[in-house]
């Protein structure tokens, strides 16, 4: 309406795309579904939502910066992997442990890709094990010890083999089988 109202008061016509109209993509539901419902409850809700975002911005801002810091004191970089303290670790805010495992996760990667909330809460599990491993995606490892918690690139974990036993049948004959 906005934006309408501003078009005409240029003189301009605006131009229109059908599809916003449709109600398959969420965008457009929350458009013209979920807000009026929410203006019932809070006719200044767009406003609420924006103070929101404000707040949440500043305090994305305050995590990002305690994770850098952190960075220096928890990460240990080697060409092929990245040592995190264990202790450092178990002494952070779980919000800022999950920026030291994406930076190392996209460290290590060499891009952007970042790890998904389902991967950073079994990094969170992994920590309060006494040992553990993980595989995260694209081919990226994490092994707990009992003083660092290692991430690195390899190859996905193989079964160990299965060393060859010995059967006794009931005729007395052994049989080797793996």
């Amino acid at each position: 309406e906005e934006t309408e109202r501003y078009c005409c008061e240029l003189d301009i016509e605006p131009r229109r795309d059908p599809t916003n109209d449709l109600l398959i993509a969420t965008r457009n539901r929350v458009r013209h579904e979920l807000l009026p419902k929410l203006r019932e409850f809070n006719p200044r809700v767009e406003a609420a939502l924006a103070r929101l975002a404000e707040n949440v911005a500043s305090d994305v801002d305050y995590l990002d910066a305690a994770g850098g810091d952190a960075w220096t004191r928890v990460a240990t970089l080697d060409r092929d992997c990245v040592s995190l303290s264990r202790l450092a670790l178990e002494g952070l805010h779980p919000a800022v442990r999950a920026r030291i495992y994406r930076r190392a996760f996209r460290r290590l990667l060499g891009s952007p890709v970042d790890l998904e909330a389902v991967h950073v809460e079994a990094m969170g599990s992994l920590l309060g094990k006494a040992r553990g491993r993980l595989s995260l995606p694209h081919g990226i490892v994490a092994v707990l010890t009992a003083r660092p918690l290692v991430m690195r690139r390899g190859p996905p974990s193989s079964a160990e083999q299965i060393p060859e036993t010995a059967l006794n049948r009931r005729a007395g004959k052994a049989d080797r089988v793996h």
